[in-house]
C-alpha cells in the first residue's frame, strides 16, 4: 500500500466512524453520544490537559500512566485519539499509535470516574479494526467485560508483526516481552491486525 493509498483508507476509516447516536436511557432522556477522532497536533494540543488527566486518574491503581512521559510525547507520538463526548462532556479515551507492520495499535485507553459502560462500548468497537497488548487489571477488563477472548491474536503472529521485540512465546494465547522501563511482563494481544 503506497503513501496516497493509505492516506486515501485512513480518510476512509476516520469518517466511518465518525458518528452521532441519540441512545434513549431507562427514564427516556436522549442523551447524546458523539465520538470524536482527533488527528491534528492542533486538536490534540485542545483536549491534552482533559485527555492527560483521565488517562492518569485511570491508571492510577494499577501501576501508574506509563504509555507516554509527558503530555508533549503523547501529542508528537501518537496517531489518532478517539474520544467519547456524551452531552459535551468527554467520557472515554483511546489512544492510538500506528506501524506498516501491524496497523492501529491501541497503547492507552481511560474513562472519567463512574463512566466504564462508555469505555466497554468504545473498546467494543474498536477491537474490530485495531489492537492492543494487555495484561494484568487491563487483561481481566477486557475479557470479563469487553468479549476480548473472541479477539485474541497468536502469540506466534505478534512476533512476526512486532518483529524488533523481543517476544517468548509461553503457549497459544500468551507471550512475555521487555517494556522499555527494562521490565519483563506477560501479555496477550487482543484486536484485529492491519490487513494488507
Amino acid at each position: 500500500m503506497n503513501k496516497n493509498e493509505l492516506n486515501k483508507f485512513i480518510n476512509k476509516l476516520v469518517n466511518e466512524s465518525i458518528n452521532d447516536v441519540i441512545i434513549n436511557n431507562q427514564n427516556d432522556v436522549s442523551i447524546n453520544e458523539h465520538i470524536v477522532n482527533i488527528i491534528s497536533t492542533k486538536d490534540k494540543m485542545k483536549y491534552i490537559d482533559k485527555v492527560w488527566e483521565m488517562l492518569i486518574a485511570s491508571y492510577k491503581y494499577i501501576g501508574g500512566f506509563k504509555s507516554f512521559p509527558n503530555k508533549q510525547s503523547m501529542i508528537d507520538n501518537s496517531y489518532i485519539w478517539k474520544l467519547l463526548r456524551v452531552n459535551g462532556e468527554i467520557y472515554a479515551v483511546i489512544i492510538y499509535k500506528y506501524n506498516k507492520n501491524y496497523g492501529r495499535k491501541c497503547v492507552a485507553m481511560g474513562t472519567t470516574h463512574g463512566k466504564r459502560r462508555q469505555l466497554v462500548n468504545l473498546v467494543k468497537e474498536i477491537l474490530r479494526f485495531s489492537f492492543m497488548e494487555v495484561s494484568g487489571k487491563a487483561e481481566k477488563f477486557l475479557f470479563n467485560d469487553c468479549g476480548a477472548k473472541n479477539y485474541v491474536i497468536k502469540p506466534e503472529i505478534i512476533q512476526k508483526v512486532m518483529h524488533n521485540k523481543n517476544i517468548e512465546i509461553i503457549d497459544d494465547t500468551y507471550y512475555v516481552r521487555q517494556l522499555k522501563d527494562g521490565s519483563v511482563v506477560k501479555k496477550v494481544a487482543v484486536g484485529t491486525l492491519f490487513k494488507k
